[in-house]
């Protein structure tokens, strides 16, 4: 080879294409794609043969090479990784062959994937070497394996976004694999849950649901297939989380046997509570329909059968096993009218589709007449009749109530017509709308007249001032009735004096819907009245009074009556007679003017007297104070007289008549304020209070002065309340004002707008608190109740999964609400045409009939209620309800406004129910052992076909009985006792007893009985699971009889090896008083420890034989907290000694069967085997609980000491002889004879530990009753 390496390089590589022609083209074809070479001295120069050229884009030159530069064509990410392999094959010898993957540069620009293999030459003088190899495209496995990774992460961002947990199990090792979704459902990350096994799940789950966990996967196992199942996990935060886990078996061992469980888990917390909801909403619709007496009937024209509901029949009077027919159900109805109408009504239904409402009287099976409401409707196929369905509603009270109706207004509409009374109804807008003949006789008008009048036009100026008020009320419903002499305008222009009643007429909404007015002509009365008043009376007045002036108010003609005296007083002529209007400017104007007028003014409206000091001007202009007394007289509320007293007291009072009239004011303000208010005093203490205040908080002011601040307010508003007024009377503020509660005498709650303003002297010093109360209850009520009814639509539409929304036809605009855009997942939503909805949310085949729909509501005005897909992003295709109701105005469609309901789940709901139903109905009907379900009398309600095989009777037979029937003679008292106790604990029992055969012989069965309830935790019924267990009761009998032979047994060999341990050991004690010296020798020292742990043995042995053999006659009530108490004492200086903590929390009311020194044997070995095997690391600490679970109460022991490996010593902890810990006291016996004392008993003993952190003891015991 020349010097020149890259010339040697270049002819090698030539050389080797030519003599290789046949071999390389071969290999070029069907191996690989190019061969290459590369001088380790000019890294920049290499070489490659025609095929490697054409594949990188250059022209090809057969058998002959093509320079390059090498390194250029190299990514320049994998430029690093390739100079690194070079080097590396610098230094580690030919042994090492070149192989990486990397890019190289096309012609064109792109770039492509090559796996370079290669190696070493050289000449014979080593003066010349470099590389020569082969190239093979790997671009489509590049691209495969990147395809890979982004399919890698589309599944990891589904899963992550769909939430699910991935979880895989090892059947043979027992470890889980999880991803963290799987964890975080319940509140752990999975770090938290390591070491993650199949035991680490099931502590997890909820009791009631690791049976059908282990039963679903092993039927799962056998059957393959898809698993799938729904069950609760404890969150970390401590309640229940629903899941469905859906898996399968996802690798086979060898010998063909599952290995590998994969699966997901999901969390259906939401769809759970979906689900109980509707169980409660079906219970409440069936519990409706009973309470609206509404029954559904239907009637099947194909079998000619008829079925009617419970409360149809509840209705007609029959039992519930009635059957009805056609014709009998015809019958029911009253003969005539009724018959006939409910025989055509049928007849057209089988005849043609339609829908009918009817109200007809039936006569019940016990002769009772009675109105009912018949709904319903045909069913066809093409022109064929199916059947007929609806519902019936009992209407008997409506109906005879609306008759009562009918009857009440043809009375008032005869009454009204001919009262000698005058009458008339007045719409809300003080319209006449209809006016009797002898309200038209007093007032002169036709009725048609009367309507064309306003009826303020009518009434006397006078009277209509003083009494709008009280119509006003009246209108404002501030009064139900009113009550007023009222004088009107005739037609002819003469005054009628009329005593006028007006009552409000309400719906059954509580809204008025007009008035009825009733008029009597008082004119007569009037006039009679007013002569004798200014005759006799205002002369009596006279001769009373002297020299005090009389007036009197003539109501009817609005003048005044003034006594001489009066006269001379205010300087007028004799003859002078002043109207109302003239005797005003004769008290000064202002306040002494306007507190006359209102005097007057209460006195006419409301009876009030009045005794007024006031201001009089006299002709001359000399001003005097007066003495004004007004004294009303009502008739039924009315003021029928007004007079009084007028006296001169200027000389008297001038000096303080300013402060009077303040005080005056401020009293009549305080007395008679619509609001609530008081006077306090400096320390908070009630001075005055006024009525009002006593109204609005139900106390008399005498009660108000025992009582406090804390007394009243509501708690909640206390602290702020007393902080503001000691605010005042600290002087931080004069005023505040406050929204609070206050407590009712009653104990409502009021609501009241509360101010407190300190009342200062002339020097602003405090000298009282004034609070001031308005109780604005009513309107807080109005305000919470529209918060609570918009929250409650609001949520009930969330609940529901209702969105409403509202088109407007002439604008062809659709609006939607917040939560129908959540449940279309529109986004960027903005108010549409109605075409836009329905192209993009209406399947295509409904979108015709939808718009239709649609239509026949905007020019027909047709409500309407149908259910069709839709289409959403997420749910993709799903059931929904719509209903909608078309507003018109002026005869146009202004606005359709309509409501979606999702529905989608409660379908697929019914069918998971009908599946639901059919499952237990067959499992029922199949099931390998007997079941019977039984009411809360004991009666048998359903039997299956293995408990009638079981008892030998058949159905039918087993159903004329109660349980009680079967039981022997012997049993009855206690099954009785049993079935009742267990009615009150709500919970289910297991028993063994012995029942009759239909032969009269007597069989043992094993009898599960499971309480069922409803969603509100009710008592329904029992299920029983029965299996006949009489060949294993007699078996049970051998075996006790072999036992007791064993025990037998046990103790004569107990009692020989007794005699010769005896022996030994007192031959060891006779060598050792013959010669001390013997204890040093060692073989003796051997057969003295034989000899004493065979005499431990021996020992043991007995105590083990008695435990059986003693218990059954000896088991008694004992008290668990007695026990444990006596045993706490018994180990307190251990206690003490070892610094330990005992916390017992038992309960006083559980009582055990128990052998007395058993139980309190079985306590101490609990407690001191806690503190013997306590942890070097911390201070022991024993928790003791109790419980009850069933027909067993248990005592748990639970400590923080050294734990047990239970995967390593599980299965032996209750062993003979075995030991866990190196504990110089342990020997292995304690745990195995307390197992044994419990069991004697009838109980049972489970264990839970954890190494290092301690162990967790439950002995279970029969419950004493």
């Amino acid at each position: 080879m020349p010097k020149n390496n890259s010339t040697a390089l270049e002819k090698t590589f030539n050389d080797l294409l030519k003599k290789e022609n046949d071999f390389f083209n071969f290999a070029g074809e069907s191996l690989m794609d190019g061969l290459w070479c590369w001088n380790s001295v000019h890294p920049e120069s290499g070489y490659i043969n025609g095929k490697f050229a054409q594949l990188l884009g250059y022209s090809p030159h057969p058998n002959t090479s093509v320079q390059i530069d090498f390194l250029s064509l190299v990514h320049t990410e994998d430029l690093e990784g390739i100079q690194s392999a070079f080097q590396g094959l610098l230094s580690n010898s030919p042994n090492n062959p070149l192989n990486i993957d990397v890019r190289l540069g096309h012609t064109d620009g792109h770039y492509i994937w090559l796996n370079l293999r290669g190696n070493w030459i050289a000449d014979e003088s080593e003066a010349g070497q470099g590389l020569i190899g082969t190239a093979q495209c790997i671009d489509r496995y590049m691209e495969s394996e990147r395809q890979l990774h982004i399919n890698k992460d589309y599944y990891e961002n589904v899963i992550k976004g769909a939430n699910i947990g991935i979880w895989e199990g090892n059947l043979l090792t027992g470890e889980v694999i999880c991803n963290e979704r799987w964890a975080d459902m319940f509140g752990y990350t999975l770090a938290e849950l390591e070491p993650l096994t199949y035991t680490t799940f099931l502590n997890l789950v909820h009791p009631e649901d690791i049976g059908k966990i282990d039963v679903s996967l092993e039927n799962h196992l056998k059957e393959s297939g898809i698993y799938e199942l729904e069950f609760r996990l404890l969150h970390k935060m401590g309640h229940w989380v629903w899941v469905l886990s859906r898996g399968e078996v996802t690798k086979y061992g060898p010998d063909g046997l599952p290995e590998i469980v994969s699966g997901i888990h999901y969390d259906i917390s939401n769809r759970k509570v979906n689900e109980i909801l509707l169980e409660k909403y079906k219970d409440l619709f069936e519990r409706s329909s009973e309470v609206a007496k509404i029954g559904y009937w239907e009637l099947d024209d194909q079998e000619n059968t008829v079925f009617w509901s419970k409360v149809n029949k509840q209705i007609h009077g029959v039992s519930e096993d009635y059957t009805p027919t056609v014709e009998a159900g015809l019958d029911f109805y009253l003969e005539g009218e009724n018959r006939e109408r409910m025989k055509k009504v049928i007849c057209e239904s089988l005849e043609k589709p339609m829908e009918f409402d009817e109200q007809l009287q039936i006569k019940t099976q016990k002769g009772k007449l009675k109105w009912v409401r018949l709904i319903g409707a045909s069913e066809y196929q093409g022109n064929k009749s199916l059947r007929l369905y609806g519902l019936i509603q009992d209407i008997d009270e409506i109906k005879k109530v609306q008759l009562q109706i009918k009857f009440r207004e043809e009375q008032f509409r005869q009454t009204f017509n001919h009262s000698a009374m005058g009458m008339a109804l007045i719409n809300i807008e003080n319209k006449l709308l209809k006016a009797n003949k002898s309200l038209c006789h007093i007032l002169g008008y036709t009725e048609e007249e009367l309507q064309k009048i306003d009826l303020a036009e009518m009434a006397h100026p006078e009277d209509l001032k003083v009494n709008r008020k009280y119509i006003e009320e009246l209108f404002q419903g501030k009064h139900k009735y009113i009550k007023l002499d009222h004088r009107f305008i005739h037609k002819d222009g003469s005054v009628i004096w009329a005593n006028i009643s007006m009552s409000a007429i309400h719906n059954d909404q509580g809204q008025v819907i007009h008035y009825v007015s009733q008029v009597q002509d008082i004119t007569e009365r009037k006039h009679n009245e007013l002569l004798l008043a200014h005759n006799a009376e205002v002369m009596q007045r006279i001769n009373d009074a002297v020299s005090i002036g009389i007036w009197e108010l003539d109501l009817g003609t609005n003048t005044v009556y003034w006594s001489p005296t009066i006269k001379k007083m205010v300087e007028v002529p004799e003859d002078y007679k002043p109207t109302l209007d003239e005797v005003y400017p004769f008290f000064q104007e202002g306040e002494h003017r306007e507190a006359l007028i209102d005097a007057l003014g209460r006195a006419v409206d409301k009876g009030e007297g009045f005794d007024l000091e006031l201001k009089v001007v006299t002709t001359t202009q000399r001003i005097f104070w007066s003495r004004t007394i007004g004294i009303p007289e009502m008739v039924d509320g009315v003021c029928t007289r007004l007079y009084g007293f007028f006296q001169d007291i200027d000389e008297k009072t001038r000096a303080t008549k300013d402060l009077a009239v303040k005080e005056e004011e401020m009293r009549q303000t305080f007395e008679h304020a619509q609001h609530g208010m008081a006077f306090i005093d400096l320390n908070g203490n009630l001075q005055k209070s006024n009525r009002s205040l006593s109204r609005i908080i139900g106390y008399s002011e005498a009660e108000l002065h025992k009582l406090t601040l804390v007394n009243i307010t509501h708690p909640d508003d206390y602290a702020k309340s007393r902080t503001l007024m000691f605010e005042v009377l600290e002087r931080k503020r004069d005023s505040y004002k406050v929204e609070k509660r206050f407590i009712h005498k009653n104990g409502d709650v009021i609501w009241v707008n509360h101010s407190l303003s300190a009342i200062k002297n002339d020097r602003g010093e405090y000298i009282h608190l004034l609070s001031q109360l308005e109780d604005i209850t009513d309107r807080k009520k109005s305000e919470l109740l529209l918060i609570d009814n918009k929250n409650l639509l609001e949520r009930s539409h969330e609940i529901g999964k209702i969105g409403s929304w509202v088109y407007l036809p002439q604008e062809n605009k659709v609006t939607w609400s917040e939560n129908l855009i959540k449940m279309l997942e529109a986004d960027n939503y903005k108010p549409h045409k109605l075409e836009f909805s329905i192209a993009n949310y209406a399947l295509k085949k409904d979108q015709d009939r939808i718009a239709e729909i649609l239509n026949l509501a905007v020019v027909e005005g047709k409500s309407f209620d149908f259910e069709v897909e839709i289409l959403s992003k997420s749910k993709g295709i799903f059931w929904a309800r719509h209903i909608g109701v078309p507003e018109f105005k002026d005869g146009k469609c202004i606005r359709i406004s309509g409501l979606m309901q999702d529905i989608d789940h409660e379908k697929r709901l019914k069918l998971e129910l009908a599946l639901s139903e059919e499952i237990f109905r067959t499992t029922f009907e199949h099931a390998a052992i007997g079941m019977v379900v039984i009411d809360l009398k004991g009666r048998l309600q359903k039997a299956n076909p293995k408990i009638c095989e079981i008892l030998g009777y058949g159905e039918k037979g087993i159903l004329e009985k109660t349980v009680f029937d079967f039981v022997h003679p012997e049993d009855v008292e206690s099954a009785k006792d049993l079935f009742e106790r267990t009615i009150v604990t709500l919970d289910g029992f297991k028993t063994e007893k012995r029942c009759r055969h239909k032969d009269g012989s007597y069989i043992w069965i094993y009898e599960a009985v499971a309480a069922v309830k409803n969603d509100k935790g009710e008592l329904m019924h029992f299920v029983a699971q029965i299996q006949d267990i009489s060949d294993k009761k007699q078996m049970t009998e051998n075996l006790t009889e072999h036992n007791n032979r064993l025990t037998n047994f046990a103790h004569i060999v107990s009692h020989n090896l007794r005699s010769h341990t005896s022996n030994i050991s007192m031959l060891l004690d006779l060598a050792v008083q013959d010669d001390p010296k013997v204890l040093e020798n060692e073989y003796y020292r051997n057969v003295k420890v034989v000899s004493d742990n065979m005499n431990e043995t021996i020992r043991q042995l007995s105590e083990i034989v008695e435990i059986n053999s003693q218990v059954s006659s000896t088991l008694t009530s004992q008290n668990l907290l007695k026990r444990v108490h006596k045993a706490m004492k018994t180990v307190d200086p251990v206690v003490k000694k070892n610094k330990a903590t005992i916390l017992a929390e038992v309960d006083a009311n559980i009582n055990v069967l128990a052998v007395h020194a058993y139980l309190e044997s079985i306590i101490l070995n609990l407690i001191t085997n806690a503190i013997k095997y306590r942890s070097p690391e911390r201070l022991p600490e024993l928790k003791i609980t109790s419980g009850t679970k069933g027909e067993y109460a248990f005592l748990s022991f639970e400590d923080n000491g050294l734990g047990i490996d239970l995967d390593r010593h599980g299965s032996k902890l209750f062993g003979m002889y075995k030991t866990f810990h190196s504990h110089p006291e342990a020997r292995g016996i304690g745990l195995f004879i307390s197992k044994n004392q419990i069991e004697a008993m009838g109980g049972k003993i489970e264990v839970e530990s954890e190494l290092n952190k301690g162990t967790k003891f439950t002995a279970y015991f029969r419950i004493a009753l």
